[in-house]
C-alpha cells in the first residue's frame, strides 16, 4: 500500500532523492503537480524549479528516475 504524503512532505522526499543522484547535489527546489487521469487513480508529477549549478537536462533526467521509483511508494494526500 502506498503511503499518503502532503505536498510539502513529498517535495522534501523528492528533493532529497534527486540531490542523492549523481551530479545533482546542487538541485535546490522541486514542485509536485497533482495529475488526474480519467479512469485511473490520481497521481503526481515532479518538476525541477531550481536546478542550481546542475545542467537542467541532468536535473530533469534525475527527477524522472526518482519519480519512477517513488510513484510506487507515495500518493499525494488530497
Amino acid at each position: 500500500m502506498k503511503q499518503q504524503l502532503s505536498r510539502h512532505e513529498l517535495e522534501a522526499k523528492l528533493l532529497a532523492a534527486i540531490q542523492a543522484e549523481p551530479e545533482c547535489a546542487d538541485v535546490q527546489e522541486v514542485s509536485v503537480t497533482p495529475v488526474n487521469v480519467i479512469g485511473d487513480l490520481p497521481t503526481w508529477h515532479v518538476n525541477v524549479i531550481s536546478e542550481g549549478a546542475v545542467p537542467i537536462d541532468v536535473a530533469r533526467h534525475a527527477a524522472r528516475r526518482v519519480q519512477d521509483r517513488l510513484l510506487a511508494l507515495y500518493v499525494l494526500d488530497a
